[in-house]
């Protein structure tokens, strides 16, 4: 008998990826894996690249160890000198480093910022890499609901950090508190025109670039406690905005999710974006835009951010006067006058890089999250972090940080 059978269809696409690891990530579905740092043949590995340590006073205690992997097969003499923060009494180590590798134990520091910086001293060179490790406290993210000007509110607090969510009013974070200090710029509790923008909410939120916040105000949008995990184990807990395009011409069938979530008594927020798509076509290379609009003083004109410019210096750009629209590759810093505590931006490095901005209505911070998903597909973007400290962390210590992959572990929804 005579039979008709048709394969399924196969889509090319040129130029989606900018490496072959780019594409074997989206094809397998695996999150990036912690790449360890090589100096020159030798790779350097703390708490096996989880930036996260147990809290003080949790039972069993793990070891903090350092490994150094020597991809030569030779042996290496080399004196290790470990030191947590600029007080701290270096601890030596005269070793000698075989093929086979070398586990060497270290002193687990208490303070919740601790940066661990390491030199090395062999007969042919020298060089020294520095660690930022974070160490959370015993005492679990509080999660809370409430209302506030006739608006049901979610928040959760960390101890440093408390951030709050109103779906009624907005897909955007609300409030973003550091130590007690408001730092958001939002029009809660009703969005409001301003500057360029029609219907602006302010805060911090994520959606396509091509996508107005005035199509999300009229979709379906909720809000929910969020458990993440990343691929350490590390538990992080706060709150998730999800919100769902129906009428759009491009972005009809997506559904959005932004999650803002911490760990326990560490001044950290990370956001990460979830995207369904139902679109009926691949989303390709789809820029999800961050916007974060700060304000951490009434007057606008003490509020700034530093960055550094095409030509290396570091300049300070204040709001509430003349334009400022930057594309950077550096971390930014946000902050103000009066204010002891700034706010790090952190991401990973891209060509697109990330965008302060500045004028007499605003300041804010942009950057866009690349996603390919493929339709009837969903994918998460990397995380960007926001990070409380009174001068900001050097970026040559936070790669386990940015390697850092978060994904849902559970989620309690509320009924908002």
């Amino acid at each position: 008998a005579e039979e008709t059978w048709q394969a399924p269809p196969v889509r090319l696409v040129c130029g989606m990826f900018d490496s072959w690891q780019d594409f074997r990530v989206y094809a397998t579905g695996l999150p990036h894996l912690a790449k360890p740092e090589i100096t020159g043949t030798l790779a350097l590995t703390v708490n096996r690249g989880n930036p996260v340590l147990q809290p003080v006073g949790h039972e069993p205690v793990e070891p903090l160890l350092l490994r150094i992997d020597e991809h030569k097969k030779i042996n290496r003499q080399v004196q290790i000198s470990a030191t947590f923060g600029q007080s701290g009494k270096p601890v030596v180590f005269q070793q000698e480093i075989a093929s086979g590798g070398l586990d060497l134990p270290l002193s687990k520091p208490d303070e919740t910022l601790s940066s661990l910086e390491m030199t090395f001293d062999m007969p042919d060179q020298s060089f020294s890499v520095r660690r930022q490790l974070f160490v959370p406290s015993l005492v679990p993210v509080k999660l809370n609901s409430g209302w506030r000007d006739n608006r049901p509110i979610l928040s959760a607090d960390n101890g440093p950090f408390s951030i709050a969510l109103s779906p009624d009013f907005s897909h955007a974070l609300m409030s973003l508190c550091v130590d007690g200090h408001e730092w958001l710029d939002t029009t809660f509790p009703q969005p409001e025109p301003r500057s360029w923008f029609n219907s602006w909410p302010g805060g911090l939120s994520a959606k396509p670039w091509g996508l107005q916040h005035a199509t999300i105000h009229a979709a379906e949008r909720n809000g929910a406690y969020a458990q993440l995990s990343d691929q350490h184990g590390n538990h992080w807990s706060g709150l998730s905005s999800t919100y769902r395009i129906e009428d759009h011409p491009k972005f009809g069938g997506l559904t959005v999710t932004v999650y803002w979530v911490m760990l326990p008594g560490i001044p950290l927020l990370a956001q990460v974006v979830h995207v369904q798509n139902r679109t009926g076509r691949i989303l390709q290379n789809e820029e999800m835009g961050c916007e974060l609009f700060f304000r951490p003083q009434r007057d606008l004109q003490q509020c700034w951010f530093e960055a550094r410019d095409t030509a290396g210096t570091l300049r300070r750009y204040r709001g509430g006067q003349t334009e400022h629209d930057l594309t950077v590759q550096q971390s930014v810093l946000l902050g103000a006058d009066g204010i002891q505590q700034r706010l790090q931006v952190i991401t990973r490095d891209n060509p697109d890089g990330q965008s302060p901005m500045a004028n007499n209505a605003l300041i804010a911070w942009m950057k866009g999250l690349r996603v390919t998903v493929a339709d009837q597909a969903s994918g998460w973007t990397e995380p960007v972090f926001f990070l409380a400290s009174t001068a900001g962390v050097p970026l040559d210590s936070l790669g386990d940080l940015l390697a850092l992959e978060l994904r849902e572990r559970e989620a309690q929804h509320a009924d908002h």
